[in-house]
């Protein structure tokens, strides 16, 4: 009599696994995950894409899953890298991603032995598993984060969906294992909170997970088992998702790394030379860039703001340099809420307020950075942080983790998607727009052209010295100079914008799309160049020719220009939640959040947070009607093209 295999084998997977009859709709019959968080299947599966495989994927990296099944989830990896490689233990599975993907010449596909790689050394850029490692014997994972520290690249990532029990029960196995069925309803009862055994999970949890990661010379960066604005998506029988990487050792190193950061304040103003070059550092190797929180722009606006004075940048660093960093102004009047908060927006008008971080440590550089302000509001200082205009990926997830670890309050007060082109074919370009729509552009092209006495075609302006003031003198005479938001209104704002630009033009990062007829310039467009994306940050047009749409011409114009003439992978239009026309116009979506982060546990600073959070939307209300109905009389009087909405709210 053979005798059965043990849970989570390589012949019990291969068993449980292997029969095609098996899997219902490639596997989506699988719901409960989505049953368990009482929401839609497809919609939990689209918020997994969103939260764990859209913020690590790229079209330049090799992505590698493991025990793919039929290809539920690589469906979503096919068209956004480089190569994909499946790899699974199972040969009938495999069968079934070759007949599905078998026509892209991008993916490989390959039978394994449950626990090594068939792959060579440092060729991955990301590992990816869902639904797999649940199932796996702690050996065998152990076994497969050895060969992820082998074939990932320095610097590669991997997501995996593993099973997650609370440490402390794994005390108990070794004696539930001996009272048979009795004894396994007890540790599930235990580590699932149910009493019926369910999901085939095998014993691990989060910490053991990350103890074998770094075991393994890898680094476990956030464990997450609920995610979503509300937290209203999650995972059922406690499992997890870990996010990690392989440290990039080939940065060259100080001193023995420190067991632990620290945090600082630096007020801006005052920095060194040697702060500033650690600061320009990270700046070049964070996660997820954000050149708006770099040294080129905020020192000259430390110089020049009024407020400029008022601007911190709290540091998580150890002796290497710095791994972390926020940008903080200390106001005691925010949104015109008189209360004392710390806020991440330290100049006019900026959206995208992403904090810079160090892959190699995420969660422990936002935990001090935390711990830095908790230690601040203990003196005296502001209560409440408001952390703004975060991209909703890596990053969010740290602070989220870091404000759980500190026992600090979380409150979600903004959450939405703007537009963004991602290079793709068809092209952003392409996608923009009806045919008819190119048609009516391309009319009103030809006719500006004649109104001018020439031709107009999108010209880059970065590398021209005169054009950082032609576009001041374009945002001064228009409407924006009458409603004082234009720069020439604001004290400093000029010589602002000016050496910021002057800065990121002499490292080469400065682009300025120009719709000109090489004399006189109509519209203008800002962008700067953060890793392998384009930042807009700037955009302005002539109303004096505001019947021809110049700078919805140039908005589609420059989405031509990212594609053809560009090798940036995306395309942010760095853009507020209420201009209808950006985000109609740019095809794909990013999502933003803002948080409050209560710096304490005091009830009276939650009290006026929840208060803020209840009231906002008939604040909100009253300001959209406002916004509406004067964005309307604009139009009306020609100041404003309506064909261009909400595009010069800059």
């Amino acid at each position: 009599m053979t005798k059965p295999s043990v849970l989570g084998s390589v012949e019990w997977n291969r068993a449980k696994w292997g029969s095609p009859e098996d899997w219902e709709r490639n596997g989506n019959n699988w719901s409960f995950h989505s049953d368990f968080c009482s929401q839609p299947y497809d919609k939990w599966q689209r918020s997994v894409v969103k939260a764990f495989v859209e913020p690590f994927l790229s079209p330049g990296l090799d992505v590698l899953e493991i025990a793919p099944g039929q290809g539920r989830w690589t469906e979503y990896l096919v068209g956004k890298c480089a190569s994909l490689t499946l790899v699974d233990l199972n040969k009938s599975c495999i069968d079934v991603c070759r007949d599905r993907f078998g026509s892209r010449p991008e993916i490989e596909f390959f039978t394994n032995d449950g626990r090594t790689l068939p792959v060579g050394d440092a060729s991955v850029d990301l590992i990816w598993s869902f639904g797999s490692f649940v199932h796996f014997d702690p050996r065998e994972v152990d076994a497969y984060l050895g060969e992820f520290r082998r074939v990932l690249r320095p610097g590669g990532r991997f997501v995996i969906h593993h099973t997650g029990w609370p440490d402390e029960t794994l005390r108990f196995t070794g004696l539930t294992r001996h009272l048979g069925r009795p004894g396994r309803v007890l540790q599930h009862r235990l580590a699932q909170g149910r009493w019926r055994p369910g999901g085939d999970r095998v014993e691990m949890s989060a910490q053991r997970f990350a103890a074998m990661a770094e075991g393994r010379g890898l680094v476990v960066e956030s464990q997450t088992r609920t995610w979503g604005d509300d937290r209203e998506f999650g995972l059922a029988f406690n499992d997890v998702i870990s996010v990690g990487s392989l440290p990039d050792h080939r940065r060259p190193q100080g001193r023995a790394r420190s067991s632990s950061l620290r945090g600082r304040i630096i007020d801006v103003a005052k920095i060194s030379r040697a702060d500033e070059e650690a600061w320009r550092d990270l700046g070049q190797r964070a996660l997820e860039p954000n050149p708006f929180y770099e040294p080129d722009c905020l020192i000259p606006a430390a110089r020049h703001q009024t407020f400029g004075q008022e601007i911190q940048l709290i540091v998580a660093e150890d002796d290497d340099g710095f791994y972390g960093c926020i940008p903080v102004r200390h106001v005691s009047r925010w949104h015109k809420m008189p209360y004392q908060i710390v806020t991440t927006q330290v100049r006019r008008m900026i959206y995208l307020g992403t904090p810079l971080v160090d892959v190699q440590r995420g969660t422990e550089a936002a935990t001090a950075l935390l711990r830095a302000l908790v230690n601040e509001r203990r003196v005296g200082r502001s209560r409440v942080l408001a952390l703004q205009e975060l991209t909703d990926g890596p990053i969010a997830t740290y602070f989220r983790s870091a404000a759980s670890a500190l026992g600090l309050p979380l409150f979600v007060f903004e959450s939405f998607e703007r537009g963004l082109v991602r290079r793709a074919e068809p092209s952003g370009y392409e996608r923009a727009h009806s045919p008819r729509t190119f048609r009516n552009l391309r009319r009103k092209q030809r006719n500006l052209g004649k109104a001018m006495g020439a031709p107009v075609e999108v010209v880059d302006r970065g590398d021209d010295p005169e054009a950082i003031d032609d576009y001041i003198n374009l945002e001064a005479s228009g409407y924006k100079a009458d409603a004082g938001v234009a720069m020439v209104t604001v004290s400093g704002e000029p010589e602002f914008f000016r050496e910021m630009c002057e800065r990121f033009a002499a490292a080469g990062r400065l682009h300025l799309p120009s719709l000109t007829d090489g004399k006189h310039t109509v519209a203008m467009i800002a962008w700067v160049r953060g890793g392998d994306t384009l930042f807009q940050f700037k955009w302005s047009f002539d109303e004096d020719y505001a019947r021809f749409s110049p700078g919805l011409i140039l908005h589609t114009e420059v989405m031509r220009v990212f594609q053809e003439e560009t090798d940036a992978i995306l395309l942010d239009s760095c853009n507020w939640a209420g201009n209808e026309m950006i985000n109609h116009l740019y095809p794909d979506r990013r999502r933003i959040t803002s948080f409050f982060i209560i710096l304490g546990s005091s009830w009276r600073d939650q009290l006026v947070i929840r208060s803020f959070l209840t009231l906002r939307p008939a604040h909100r209300w009253a300001y959209e009607w406002l916004y509406e109905r004067t964005h309307r009389d604009d139009a009306r009087r020609g100041r404003r093209a309506p064909g261009d909405g909400g595009v010069e709210r800059r």
